[in-house]
């Protein structure tokens, strides 16, 4: 079904889905402001992009996280997926990375 999901100043990821309005899950890792949740093109995991400074990733099915965080020096405003989902873009306060997912690098 669809799913669409609520983030912010709470650290929270909330996943609700459209025709219930029901929540399905939330994820909790976020030490501070959540700025941008997005799926991958499989549907299959989330990356979520935070004012604490990293990246993280989630199991889009149920919210528990997947791997370890991507960290970097500044708040991080934005994550975007490459087309087959094996990298992200991510722009922080100073500089823009493309990142594996894979390897975190």
């Amino acid at each position: 079904g669809k799913q669409y999901a609520t983030f912010g100043r709470d650290s929270m990821i909330r996943v609700w889905d459209f025709e219930s309005g029901g929540l399905l899950f939330e994820a909790k890792g976020h030490s501070s402001y959540v700025y941008e949740v997005t799926w991958n093109p499989a549907g299959t995991l989330l990356a979520s992009a935070s004012r604490d400074r990293s990246v993280r990733f989630w199991n889009a099915k149920d919210g528990t996280p997947v791997g370890s965080a991507i960290e970097f020096p500044h708040f991080v405003y934005a994550v975007r997926w490459n087309s087959d989902g094996t990298r992200v873009a991510v722009k922080t306060d100073l500089e823009a990375a493309v990142c594996s997912v894979e390897t975190r690098e």
